[in-house]
């Protein structure tokens, strides 16, 4: 037609050419990130990467412990084969590599097994944590059918897992069932105060050695309570309902009036069950490494545990067994948890340039020192290669508040303490 360019239709050499190009173009894209994912690729335990054998070289020989069964213990590796998730390259970032770490208990093997009953504690009038672990619930339970069954104890307030209300975990929106089948199974309900926890208490049932009766809040430990909720699509179903006595977050053993807490001896253990208290955790420390002292269970603003404590040795020995051990699988009749010990950190300068925070520590026994970013890849890449493999530990500052005492409080002083509450 006049006045209308033809249009030049490409030749197929040139479509050819074109295609080829922004393949290229897709490849350059995703190489760095191809990259990237080998670097972060885990060591999976019992292999070593190349510079593992390396690595090895001039650490001591580990501590082995034998296993713990009815009150006696076993541990089966010794601190060279702890098998740690690692990083294959220097390059991969500090940070991220210790954050990994944090949930290192979820993939590996327990290198000490302790089985056996935790001590048992009687309360005269004790005083709860406003708030209370519900577990079991119903997978299509709604915040508001929870707040009903409780409503004769006064006005609740529903947490789930993560402290996540649930106008932020589902933006407002209605719920769907998958979100329920897979964000539910158990959650946290916050009283008004102690005196409502008690009264609701009082109407549970308690499951125990003789079976289920009629539950007393001012009992000894050693039953569990169950509370009846009802749901659109079930009712009356029996959730199992873990209350927290205050009381219950630190233990001292014995009056110590010499001696201090010191975190040159202190270690920190994370992944707890939410029934182990601080008397049970030293129980549990002591059977397997001897010499505790103190143990403490850090918790919320609600004074609730948040899985994680820290116990304190009075010699530096059963302090390195203790992290040589690193996973400790945790035995009893109502359940079985495996915990992750790693040295508790504090913030102090880097030890290598001490003129920066030294946020990363170094748990192997070659390093076992506080490093700053740029000295951690200094040492652990740049002068000494092998020393790639370490893994970093860093303090989780979420856990910095908690019911724990001050690492410099005398012993004898909070001994005193606890033994004048209920």
């Amino acid at each position: 037609m006049a006045g209308v360019d033809a249009i030049a239709m490409p030749s197929p050499v040139q479509v050819r050419r074109d295609m080829q190009a922004r393949i290229e173009k897709s490849e350059r894209a995703i190489s760095p990130l191809t990259t990237m994912l080998k670097e972060t690729s885990l060591s999976p335990r019992g292999t070593s990467s190349p510079n593992s054998s390396t690595a090895k070289k001039g650490q001591p020989n580990g501590l082995r412990i034998s296993s713990f069964q009815g009150n006696s213990f076993k541990c089966s590796s010794t601190t060279s084969d702890i098998g740690y998730q690692t990083i294959d390259s220097p390059s991969q970032p500090v940070e991220k590599a210790a954050i990994m770490h944090r949930h290192a208990a979820s993939s590996h093997e327990a290198n000490c097994t302790w089985s056996g009953v935790l001590p048992i504690r009687k309360y005269d009038n004790p005083t709860y944590s406003n708030k209370v672990f519900l577990g079991g619930v119903p997978w299509d339970i709604e915040p508001g059918g929870v707040q009903e069954a409780f409503t004769e104890f006064g006005h609740v307030k529903v947490e789930f897992p993560g402290n996540v209300p649930f106008q932020k975990k589902f933006g407002g929106r209605p719920r769907s069932e998958e979100d329920s089948v897979h964000c539910y199974g158990y959650l946290y309900v916050i009283f008004e105060s102690d005196k409502h926890v008690k009264e609701m208490l009082k109407h549970c049932t308690r499951g125990g050695p003789h079976g289920k009766k009629e539950g007393s809040c001012s009992s000894n430990g050693d039953g569990e309570y169950y509370y009846k909720i009802s749901s659109r699509k079930m009712r009356s179903k029996e959730v199992q309902v873990i209350p927290w006595v205050l009381c219950d977050s630190n233990y001292v053993a014995g009056p110590h009036p010499y001696h201090k807490l010191n975190n040159e001896t202190t270690i920190f253990v994370g992944a707890l069950h939410g029934m182990l208290n601080a008397e049970g955790l030293a129980h549990v420390m002591n059977d397997l490494f001897g010499n505790v002292v103190y143990a403490g269970v850090d918790t919320d603003k609600y004074k609730y545990p948040i899985g994680s404590g820290r116990v304190t040795f009075s010699s530096h020995r059963s302090y390195m067994r203790a992290v040589n051990a690193a996973f400790v699988e945790i035995k009893t009749t109502k359940f079985v948890k495996k915990v992750q010990i790693d040295p508790y950190l504090e913030e102090v300068p880097c030890s290598v340039c001490n003129s920066e925070v030294g946020p990363y520590f170094c748990r192997n026994q070659c390093c076992f020192k506080y490093y700053c970013s740029r000295c951690w890849s200094k040492v652990h890449g740049d002068i000494d290669p092998s020393l790639g493999v370490h893994s970093p530990v860093m303090r989780n500052s979420k856990n910095g508040g908690s019911a724990n005492v001050s690492i410099k409080t005398n012993l004898s002083d909070l001994y005193k303490k606890l033994s004048s509450e209920p």
